[in-house]
Formats: C-alpha cells, sequence, structure tokens
C-alpha cells in the first residue's frame, strides 16, 4: 500500500516494474494518492479510520494483504504547512492480515533525518519549501518536497523487491504490540513470520485474529536482509 503525493508517485512508478523471476505471482498494488492537501480526501493517520476503504477494491478478507511500512511522520517539531505534506507519508493503523514495520515503521538506516535534509537542501526545494508555506506551491513544488521525505517511505517497496529475488535471506519478523517492546526483547518468545512475498505461508496464524503487527530490523542498504 501506497500513499503519498500524486506528481511525485508518478514519478516514481512511471519506471517501477518488478524483477524478472522465474514465477511472478499476482499481486495487487493499491496507490493512494491526493493532489490537494487541504481537500477532504487528503488521508491521513487522523482521519484514515473514517475513510471507506471499502471502496478502494482492498479487501481484507480473501486473498493475503500484508502491509509494509516504511515511513511516517511522529510529531516532529515543525511548521504545520510543512506537517501536512509528510503526515501523508505512512500510515501507523494496522490494516492488513500481516503489519510489517521494518525498523519499527518510522525512519530508516541509511536514510538521512530530517534534521541532515534541511542542511541538504539546495536552492529549487528552499524555494518550493518557501512557496508552499506562503500557499503558492505548484505541482513542481510538491515534486521537490516530496523526494527529501521519500527514502524510508519507498523502502517498503525495496524490501518487498527484495524479499522476491533474494533466496538466500529471509525477512524473518517478530509478533509484538510495540516497537519498543520488540527492541527489549519482551517479544522474543513470540510467533515469527517472514516478511514480503513468503507471507502467505504463514496466513494460519491470523486466520480470525484482529490484524497483527510484526517488527523487524534491515541494513541501511541493499541487499537490507539481516543473515
Amino acid at each position: 500500500m501506497i500513499d503519498g503525493p500524486s506528481e511525485f508517485f508518478q514519478n516514481q512508478f512511471d519506471s517501477f516494474v518488478l524483477p524478472s523471476h522465474g514465477k511472478i505471482p499476482e499481486i495487487k498494488f493499491i496507490f493512494y494518492s491526493f493532489r490537494e492537501p487541504e481537500s477532504p480526501q487528503y488521508i491521513t493517520n487522523a482521519n484514515f479510520s473514517e475513510w471507506d476503504i471499502e471502496k478502494s477494491g482492498f479487501d481484507a478478507t480473501s486473498q493475503t494483504v500484508f502491509i509494509i511500512h516504511g515511513f511516517r511522520e511522529i510529531g516532529t517539531l515543525w511548521p504545520k504547512k510543512i506537517s501536512k505534506i509528510i503526515a501523508g507519508y505512512g500510515l501507523p493503523n494496522s490494516i492488513g492480515h500481516f503489519d510489517f514495520y521494518v525498523n519499527g515503521g518510522k525512519f530508516q538506516p541509511g536514510c538521512k533525518s530530517i534534521a541532515e535534509h534541511l542542511f541538504d537542501w539546495n536552492v529549487a526545494a528552499i524555494d518550493s519549501t518557501m512557496r508552499f508555506m506562503l500557499g503558492i506551491i505548484d505541482e513542481k513544488g510538491m515534486v521537490d518536497l516530496g523526494t527529501f521525505f521519500s527514502c524510508g517511505h519507498s523502502r517498503a517497496c525495496e524490501v518487498f523487491i527484495e524479499s522476491i529475488e533474494n533466496e538466500a535471506c529471509e525477512f524473518w519478523a517478530v509478533e509484538c504490540s510495540s516497537w519498543e517492546r520488540y527492541l527489549s526483547g519482551q517479544c522474543d518468545d513470540h510467533d515469527t513470520v517472514v516478511m514480503g512475498y513468503h507471507a502467505d505461508g504463514f496466513k494460519t496464524l491470523v486466520k480470525d485474529l484482529p490484524e497483527r503487527k510484526f517488527f523487524l530490523k534491515t541494513k541501511g542498504y541493499s541487499p537490507y536482509c539481516l543473515l
């Protein structure tokens, strides 16, 4: 599942294809897009539960549905205007049979922090930021801003592709209620499943149960899987 500014993701997915593989499963990607962050259709963590997800064709009762969470905004102090553009990146909610939170589903290793982005912004990005804060941002500006916050978010796609390509290593994830509990070892004796393409083989674990969260660590560079 992917959500974000439509202009940015259109550019990204124009060249996005699944890798060549002997047997590619039938995979359905759900792509949420929105052109105007101020509109009622703008999906955020706050209003997602009120949105009619069934109209999107999302059916958590038939084929296995797994969500890979790469990045979401976590309440960093930012000007209100800037926070609106990154609030749509990622959802904390559990909405699939398996919800995989890669490195906690927040900032990803290998991606720059927001503070680092500030120092790296070029003139075009700064101009786009100012235009956005003044309410006069255009489509190009949305793309400029989105690019700087996409590293962790697009990591979800990258690890999914690797779950198909890299047969030598599997992304084992542990069922846990929170990233903090996972890190402290409190969930070491909980169920473990493989994230990504092979998750379907573990569906019996979540049959007739509420959505469950699974956490795992990865490296900050490809191949991401930890041996």
